[in-house]
């Protein structure tokens, strides 16, 4: 079964089981297990340890928000 794919312009996934729509994103915090990424609604999500230097660089060229 094929499943439809998100716009990848609109969308980021931050482990196996979280995609985020890129509007929401505040800010990308580091940790020592990943990172977490901060959303406008308040919700802190974290980004797995694997995906942090590409959700880092897509979400680079959106907004400065890198800490």
């Amino acid at each position: 079964m094929l499943f439809p794919q998100l716009p990848t312009e609109l969308f980021i996934r931050l482990h196996r089981n979280c995609v985020v729509n890129r509007q929401f994103v505040e800010r990308l915090e580091r940790t020592e297990t990943g990172g977490l990424v901060h959303l406008s609604t308040g919700e802190v999500l974290p980004v797995s340890r694997r995906r942090w230097s590409l959700v880092r660089r897509q979400l680079a060229g959106h907004r400065s928000y890198m800490s």
